[in-house]
């Protein structure tokens, strides 16, 4: 800004803690000001408007309805005044936020990209130009997946050019699974989305800062480059430069996914693994039909790589933006993709399998053909089941892969003990899995940034953490990946089907669950062996309350008394069922408490509840849980049960009990 002289001053940005010592991230005022008039007449702050009030904003990204015409499911490009100025003023904030960590002397630098919705483009152009105003160095990526992304921001690939140099930061502008009206913000360092307590930490930032009116407002006409200040031409050049260019990323990114699949950093093990899988779709050729939906994914790299992996590849829907139906890779939605490779199987047997990914591209649903020949969605916990599975019995080939090659994988599974991290509404069916390989199980609150901290945290104890994930949408994290993502998923998914040889994941869980797979097993093989759990999906109708809980403490408190008086006359029809006894679980965060009441939970209150009920031996044989959205107006539940305690007889029941509690206690909240 200008001082009374009318010199130009450098502003350091204030935090809590005070001025942030010797930081690289200034901005500066001058030349902002178009005129004396838009210097009087323009507020000097930018209240909180009702905009941002309506905005979501948590640990799994900050986010609302951005079309223009307030429609969730609109298709406007543009952007509303308050939708611009909440952008900047996000932006500004986790430039500040980054600043507190920099050691570097030179600039902030930031990777952003964005996912394919309409608004995105309008989003990532205010993005870029505040953080420009800000001297702060942006790399555009444009329309990128998410998992992509990140890998890229912290692979060594990113630094090329820059010496003492990574990424600060990224922006990536989703809204992950909410209808196409809807936008925002996903921020990540170090390779993953921010964790919890460091998005608390942003959001306070954001509720303090309060932009000057005139800085926002010059933002916006800042069109050409000669009208750029002079001290940031140099900064708004190297910025639009393609140092970090599409190829750089696509690079990084298969470096990423082959190190997941593999799990080895060793180029010769990578290679050799890709071999082997080869070599199987020799044996047993295997068609997968991919439908993109015009999400971000379309520009990733799935197609090649799969391909040469072996597979035959049909894309469906590959324009990034062409979005032709409901973004949740679950129910009706995909129905394109299942019935096309249900059509192209009838053709060709070689079509057996097909993909969706969502719209950021961090989570993705299959559909399989069955033995009659139809194809069958799976549902969010069976793939993650299946993934989970296939990443526990994968140590017998990598191992036979590093021995035969004279390298080493990227952490000795037999040196530590071993842990699966999922979220709180993940099926017991993953407890019953890792039973049979002595693996723990440990679970966060629903959200990937709780589901990796817990794994940071463990890992810190000594566990090997052999993936992470949330089986209530599906989503897969494989080490040393810190991110969601579908592909790595798929990649272990023909690992267990395509694996060449003797000793392979599938042989290796038929010999520990004592089950018999035929040579090729299917999906549908392994789904049949699994053990047998009926699970809520996300989609499902019961899987919703649509109510504004003002106190969730009380409301807790009075789902625990309705729960207490009820008891005595639902264990009649449960001992019926092998149950007798129940537990209460809170989970808040990376924090799981068992114990019924207040005392075991935090404010806000806002996180998960469950009853685990289990038999006269105490196995867990089913749950209800239940926790508000933290994305979307909604509360969500769910009802988990296992065929030994009656199956889909108990689920019913215990569904329409669950639903009758939250009722009750609705009305006394």
């Amino acid at each position: 800004m200008k001082n009374a002289s009318g010199n130009i001053v450098e502003t350091q940005v204030e935090t809590q803690a005070g001025h942030l010592k010797d930081s690289p991230y200034r901005y500066r005022l001058s030349r902002m000001e178009k005129s004396q008039h838009l210097h009087q007449h323009i507020p000097h702050h930018i209240p909180e408007t009702s905009f941002m009030s309506r905005m979501i904003m948590s640990g799994s990204g900050w986010r609302g309805i951005f079309d223009p015409f307030g429609n969730p499911e609109g298709r406007g490009k543009n952007i509303s005044g308050e939708a611009r100025d909440f952008c900047i003023r996000a932006t500004h904030s986790f430039i500040r936020f980054l600043a507190t960590f920099s050691q570097r002397n030179n600039p902030l630098r930031i990777l952003l990209a964005q996912d394919s919705r309409p608004t995105g483009e309008a989003i990532r152009t205010t993005v870029a130009e505040t953080a420009r105003a800000c001297g702060v160095h942006i790399e555009d990526a444009g329309i990128r997946c998410i998992p992509e992304v990140l890998a890229a921001s912290e692979s060594p690939l990113s630094k090329a050019g820059y010496s003492n140099a990574g990424y600060d930061g990224v922006i990536y502008i989703t809204a992950s699974h909410n209808p196409v009206g809807y936008n925002g913000f996903k921020f990540g360092r170090h390779g993953s989305v921010i964790s919890r307590d460091l998005e608390q930490k942003l959001r306070a930032l954001f509720h303090e800062n309060i932009p000057m009116k005139s800085m926002i407002e010059s933002i916006l006409l800042q069109k050409d480059e000669n009208d750029l200040p002079p001290e940031m031409e140099a900064n708004h050049c190297r910025a639009d430069s393609d140092i970090m260019s599409g190829d750089l990323i696509r690079d990084a990114y298969e470096l990423r996914i082959l190190t997941c699949a593999s799990h080895s950093t060793e180029p010769a093990v990578q290679n050799q693994f890709l071999k082997e899988i080869r070599r199987g779709m020799e044996d047993n050729p295997l068609g997968l039909i991919v439908d993109m939906n015009g999400s971000a994914r379309a520009t990733s790299i799935d197609n090649d790589i799969l391909t040469r992996a072996g597979a035959h590849v049909h894309v469906l829907n590959g324009t990034p933006g062409a979005i032709i139906h409901g973004i949740i890779p679950e129910g009706s939605h995909m129905e394109t993709c299942r019935q096309t490779l249900e059509t192209m199987h009838k053709q060709d047997a070689r079509w057996q399998l097909a993909y969706m990914p969502d719209n950021d591209g961090d989570r993705g649903n299959m559909a399989c053909i069955d033995s009659e020949g139809t194809a069958q969605i799976l549902t969010a916990q069976e793939l993650f089941s299946l993934v989970v599975l296939s990443e526990l019995a994968a140590p017998s080939l990598t191992a036979s892969l590093s021995t035969s090659l004279g390298t080493s994988l990227t952490t000795d599974s037999k040196t530590y003990p071993q842990a699966v991290v999922v979220n709180c509404a993940t099926s017991l069916r993953i407890d019953r899995l890792c039973s049979l390989f002595g693996v723990r199980v440990a679970r966060a609150e629903v959200g990937e940034a709780n589901g990796t901290s817990l794994a940071s945290k463990l890992k810190e104890e000594g566990y090997h953490v052999r993936i992470m994930g949330e089986g209530s949408n599906g989503g897969c994290i494989i080490p040393p990946s810190q991110v969601r993502d579908p592909l790595t998923a798929l990649f272990s998914l023909l690992r267990l089907l395509r694996s060449h040889g003797l000793k392979t994941p599938a042989s290796e869980y038929a010999r520990r669950a004592g089950v018999t797979l035929p040579y090729a097993p299917t999906v549908q093989d392994f789904l049949e062996c699994l053990p047998i759990f009926q699970t809520t999906g996300s989609t499902d109708p019961q899987a919703m309350i649509h109510a504004s809980i003002p106190d969730y403490d009380r409301f807790k408190t009075a789902y625990e008394r309705a729960f207490l008086s009820s008891w005595p006359l639902q264990r009649q029809w449960l001992s019926k069922a092998g149950i007798t006894h129940w537990r209460e679980e809170q989970t808040e965060g990376t924090q799981m408490r068992t114990g019924m009441g207040t005392e075991y939970r935090n404010h806000p209150f806002t996180g998960s509840l469950k009853i685990v009920f289990m038999d006269a031996v105490g196995r867990d044989q089913a749950f209800m849980w239940m926790r508000p959205s933290s994305t979307e107006p909604v509360f969500r539940l769910v009802i988990d049960c296992s065929a030994e305690a009656g199956g889909a007889r108990t689920y019913n029941q215990l569904m329409r009990w669950h639903r009758d509690l939250v009722e009750t206690a609705l009305k006394e909240a």
